[in-house]
């Protein structure tokens, strides 16, 4: 093999490998970029399940949200979205609550029921009517 395919060769096994580094190091530190800070947390009647009205942060770039997911009562609140709602203020729409995303109001209504209450206007991402065996009953306040 000639001199210059032999070089070019290795400077483009070089280049994948720096592109490949690249987005490996991306994905590491982007992973973690989203942080959540509990505001509420009410365990079922039979202790055995949670739900946790929490903020969820994804830096500068988005705004917060308020998000609800359940959880098994031992287990702590994941560094993740929600699994029953997701909402934000749409851009200043509505009001934003303690944690910077809107007002959520939430109750159990019985052993495996919960209410979630949020405002008319706040924009809507994720509103599971069930999860865990625990169905959710939405409804909106002005």
């Amino acid at each position: 093999m000639p001199r210059w395919a032999k070089i070019c060769l290795w400077a483009t096994g070089g280049v994948a490998l720096v592109i490949a580094a690249g987005v490996w190091s991306f994905g590491a530190l982007t992973s973690d970029m989203c942080g959540n800070e509990q505001l509420l947390e009410l365990p079922s009647s039979d202790g055995e399940l949670k739900v946790v009205v929490f903020q969820r942060d994804c830096g500068a770039t988005t705004g917060f949200s308020t998000q609800v997911s359940i959880v098994s009562a031992a287990e702590s609140l994941p560094n993740r979205s929600g699994n029953l709602f997701v909402a934000d203020t749409d851009h200043g729409r509505v009001p934003a609550g303690v944690g910077g995303g809107p007002e959520v109001r939430v109750a159990w209504v019985g052993a495996r029921s919960l209410r979630i209450a949020h405002y008319r206007e706040a924009r809507v991402f994720l509103a599971n009517a069930a999860m865990a065996g625990i169905s959710a009953e939405y409804v909106t306040f002005p």
